[in-house]
């Protein structure tokens, strides 16, 4: 059963001297998430996600291919009777498409790493499974220059048995070189690496240090060979949580979240900008009742597009769960504008951005509306000197 044959196009799309936008919320009675994007050298793009449209299956890994006008070319379906998904993409011309997730429809462990190759056009040229006796997952990854990746994510393969840092490197046959399980007591986990060049990359995330009984934000530097040159740990209140950054001119922006156990659960907003050494250039708190995180940092023209994850703001007409609100900084963290929300019944989640060719950006994630069949994949394009767009309640 195609998952494609499913969808209803809500969208709109406008096309303004070469410069493209669109919003598509492809319904489908079911649970499917958009998990993360790449752009194709003709402007279109593949999408790789989790669908529970693939009939008999838990939920089944796929690729969708949209043109760059956000039409809808193909998807297809992969993984086994189980639970897989994929997390990030990557396109090497003359050679394939590569694909790393999660799944746990394969050998006798929790969840492990799911990698897969296919051509072109989506067929599955091989695939392959790592991981140790717990449970593993993926949160990005990156693609070096002989055709090899390193992810980041966490693993609880170890000798207590909490979420640590895990870090592998595979090559392009999906095999692993290297990995690293940085055993720790308390939650840890990557969340984005970024390569700074060809043998540098620096890793951020959160460390639980045991004995300060609180999270810190971190932030590495590591050769590809898997050494680790330092890490710095970052701390603000009882904890603080890095997910992303952003490289520019030598300079590291990070994007987060801090927060106090005695302010009820409540989070703030938290940017910071950094040298390549890691000493902290500045900090940006923002405190709001309605802020939940700051969830990724893209570069925008000569500025930055931070996105947020918001919870029960008042101009929300529907505030019951997560909503996503981009803003436009510069390059102090300083802000200029709001740049666009969205905010369906319940939880809208974007779960990866990408910058295009033509000086725009991608998000990719689900919209939540129960009247639609539950999460729905949410794809925007925002074109190069777009204005504020608004999709609050839309209900197509």
């Amino acid at each position: 059963m195609a998952f494609v044959k499913y969808f209803i196009f809500c969208f709109f799309t406008s096309i303004t001297y070469s410069q493209i936008s669109f919003f598509k919320k492809l319904i489908n009675e079911e649970s499917d998430r958009a998990e993360g994007a790449v752009q194709l050298p003709d402007s279109s793009y593949l999408i790789t996600g989790s669908s529970s449209s693939y009939l008999p299956s838990n939920k089944q890994c796929f690729i969708l291919k949209i043109d760059s006008l956000g039409n809808v070319k193909w998807s297809k379906d992969y993984g086994g009777s189980e639970a897989d998904k994929g997390r990030r993409i990557f396109y090497v011309p003359n050679d394939g498409v590569y694909v790393f997730g999660q799944t746990n429809s394969f050998g006798a462990n929790f969840f492990d790493i799911y990698v897969f190759k296919t051509d072109f056009e989506g067929n599955l040229l091989w695939e392959n499974i790592i991981g140790g006796v717990g449970y593993e997952d993926i949160y990005d990854a990156v693609i070096l220059k002989d055709t090899s990746f390193i992810l980041v994510g966490e693993s609880t393969s170890n000798s207590n048995e909490d979420e640590n840092v895990y870090i592998l490197r595979v090559n392009r046959f999906g095999q692993k070189i290297w990995d690293k399980n940085i055993d720790n007591y308390g939650v840890d986990r990557a969340m984005s690496i970024k390569m700074y060049n060809d043998t540098t990359a620096f890793i951020v995330g959160e460390s639980y240090q045991n004995v300060w009984q609180k999270t810190f934000g971190f932030l590495s530097k590591m050769h590809i060979n898997g050494t680790i040159d330092w890490t710095k740990y970052y701390e603000n209140k009882d904890k603080l949580v890095f997910n992303d950054m952003n490289i520019k001119n030598d300079t590291i922006r990070i994007a987060g979240y801090t927060k106090d156990y005695f302010e009820n659960e409540h989070k703030n907003l938290y940017l910071s900008s950094h040298d390549i050494n890691g000493e902290t250039i500045l900090i940006n708190i923002e405190y709001r009742y309605y802020a939940v995180s700051c969830e990724f940092i893209e570069n925008y023209e000569n500025d930055f597009l931070i996105l947020r994850a918001m919870e029960g703001e008042a101009e929300f007409i529907y505030n019951y769960g997560l909503d996503a609100k981009a803003y436009r900084y510069n390059g102090d963290l300083y802000f200029l504008s709001v740049y666009f929300d969205l905010s369906y019944l319940y939880e809208d989640v974007i779960n990866d951005v990408i910058s295009t060719s033509d000086g725009g950006i991608l998000y990719v994630g689900y919209a939540t509306n129960p009247y639609d069949g539950g999460e729905n994949v949410l794809i925007m394009k925002i074109a190069k000197g777009n204005n504020f767009q608004s999709y609050i309640s839309r209900n197509l």
